[in-house]
C-alpha cells in the first residue's frame, strides 16, 4: 500500500510542482490542498478513519492558518504523521523557527524549495523520513 503524502501551499503553482514530482511514484499517494484549514480537515478525517496521512509537507506563511499551527493541529489528531516544512525562507531562519516546534516535541524537517525542481532529491528526502 502506498504511503500517503499531503502537500499544503496556498500557491497552486507550487502544488503543481509536487504533483509533477510524485506523478510517477507508485510508492506514494499524493493529496494536495491550497487551504490549510481544509488540509487539517483531511488529516482529521483520515485519522478518524484509521488511515492517517504519513507525511504532511506544508508552507509556512498561508492565509487563515500558518504552517506551524497546521502542524500543531495535525499532531494533536494524528500523532503518527511526520512533518516537513517547505518555505522560501533561508534554511537557518527556518531551523531557528522550527526550534519552537521541536521544543514541543514535534520533529519537523526543513525541505529546501529547490527540491521541488529536483524529483530525485525530493523523493529521497521523503523516503528518508517515511520509507517507501
Amino acid at each position: 500500500m502506498p504511503k500517503t503524502v499531503l502537500a499544503v501551499d496556498d500557491r497552486k503553482g507550487t502544488l503543481m510542482l509536487y504533483e509533477v514530482c510524485f506523478r510517477n511514484s507508485a510508492n506514494y499517494q499524493l493529496f494536495t490542498e491550497n487551504n490549510p484549514i481544509n488540509a487539517f480537515h483531511v488529516i482529521d478525517r483520515k485519522a478518524r478513519e484509521g488511515t492517517s496521512i504519513d507525511l504532511l509537507i506544508t508552507d509556512l506563511n498561508m492565509p487563515e492558518l500558518s504552517g506551524f499551527d497546521l502542524i500543531r493541529n495535525a499532531r494533536a489528531v494524528s500523532p503518527q504523521t511526520r512533518f516537513m516544512l517547505c518555505s522560501g525562507i533561508e534554511k537557518s531562519e527556518a531551523e531557528r523557527l522550527l526550534g519552537s516546534l521541536r521544543a514541543e516535541g514535534i520533529e519537523v524537517r526543513y525541505l529546501p524549495p529547490s527540491y521541488l525542481w529536483n524529483t530525485n532529491k525530493l523523493l529521497r528526502e521523503v523516503k528518508s523520513l517515511i520509507g517507501e
